[in-house]
């Protein structure tokens, strides 16, 4: 379900507003796995990683709301491809993607949840 937050003079993303602050805690922890083929001097790979998470953070965003968010997974994925110069140097170049599961809310002064998303 796409996030909307409600515009304010117009678009704007999410971010902290000057003079606002936040913090984030928690813990992540999962794992990774991947392998490389060599075929003579080239070589080419591939990578996965997956945590699972219970970050929490919020910070005041414009006058009288909170915005909280929980991250619940993160993941990537990553190619490379790579040639070997001699037996001590490989130079290569990798590339991939990240995934996040983020919960977020918006709060009013009050406590009455204005509205959610699930990124």
């Amino acid at each position: 379900m796409p996030a909307s937050i409600p515009a304010v003079a117009g678009p704007r993303s999410i971010r902290r507003w000057p003079g606002k602050s936040g913090s984030a805690n928690g813990l992540a922890g999962g794992g990774q796995s991947g392998c490389d083929r060599q075929g003579g001097r080239w070589l080419i790979g591939i990578q996965a990683m997956a945590d699972f998470a219970s970050v929490d953070g919020s910070h005041a965003a414009i006058e009288g709301t909170n915005l909280h968010d929980d991250i619940k997974a993160l993941a990537t994925l990553t190619g490379r491809a790579g040639y070997l110069f001699s037996p001590e140097v490989l130079g290569y170049i990798k590339a991939g993607g990240a995934w996040a599961r983020v919960n977020s809310s918006n709060l009013s002064a009050g406590g009455f949840l204005i509205e959610s998303a699930q990124l």
